[in-house]
């Protein structure tokens, strides 16, 4: 079964994944309580490693906690505008699942990004900051990733390999990959590689990969990875607010670029 439809098949049940408050992981028995956080305010901005310095400083996790045991959101996602975005944390442990989130409730980890909480109104309550998840840090990928995807309603391009969690969840591409949009819709991978043939672009499959766009999109987005973390900057520097030139069309495309951590 591959990792979305894994994914499927358990949100079909509440009570074998999604989130949940500390009263109702405390009900949980021993041998069942998660030992998975969603951390929710976490600025745009910043980065896997500015994350673990903020947990470790703040007493959050305990000073051996692995930058590996975080995880990111999928590249490009997600869609919506957002000053804060959210991250996966598992830990050794439930007990220190359950520390952690007695802390991080009461002690934001980023006082600067909370303060926009008080302009929630009784009516739009602010979304809490760090829940517990039964989804381990794939389950949570492929659920992101389904949901892109099932947003474009079978419009996602013909013949584009698709945006699935191995992919995404792949060890040791951390800052390595530059997300480029603005590309045109019907741009081939050959095409960019052509683009990026200077730019020490990884020799493996899928180092050129079309990831989903919005549904009303009629650019294109891509991810690409490179040999490197100075290579994907490099990279990043060279197309972000550069121009594409189409021969198929005669027009030109404002590329925008970022590293994705």
């Amino acid at each position: 079964m591959s990792a979305v439809r894994a994914s499927r098949a358990l949100n079909a049940s509440p009570s074998i994944t999604g989130t949940l408050s500390m009263k109702q992981a405390g009900k949980l028995r021993s041998s069942e309580r998660p030992r998975c956080l969603l951390v929710t305010d976490v600025p745009s901005t910043a980065l896997p490693t500015d994350l673990l310095r903020a947990l470790k400083d703040g007493g959050a996790v305990q000073r051996d906690f692995a930058l590996t045991s975080i995880t990111s959101p999928p590249p490009s996602l997600p869609r919506q505008p957002s000053l804060s975005k959210t991250y996966h944390l598992t830990f050794p442990s439930a007990a220190l699942a359950f520390d952690a989130h007695r802390l991080l409730s009461h002690a934001p980890l980023f006082p600067s990004t909370s303060t926009l909480r008080s302009r929630a109104t009784a009516l739009t309550p602010p979304p809490a900051r760090v829940q517990f998840t039964t989804d381990s840090a794939d389950q949570w990928t492929a659920a992101q990733l389904e949901g892109a995807i099932s947003a474009l309603s079978g419009s996602y391009p013909a013949g584009a390999t698709r945006f699935e969690a191995a992919w995404a969840s792949r060890e040791g591409v951390q800052g390595r990959r530059v997300v480029v949009k603005g590309l045109p819709g019907k741009v081939s991978p050959q095409e960019l590689a052509k683009l990026f043939k200077d730019c020490k672009v990884e020799r493996v499959k899928d180092a050129i990969k079309r990831l989903p766009p919005s549904p009303t999109s009629t650019t294109s987005v891509w991810a690409v990875t490179t040999e490197s973390v100075s290579a994907a900057y490099a990279l990043a520097r060279k197309v972000h607010m550069n121009w594409y030139f189409s021969t198929l069309y005669g027009e030109t495309y404002l590329m925008r670029a970022r590293v994705h951590w």
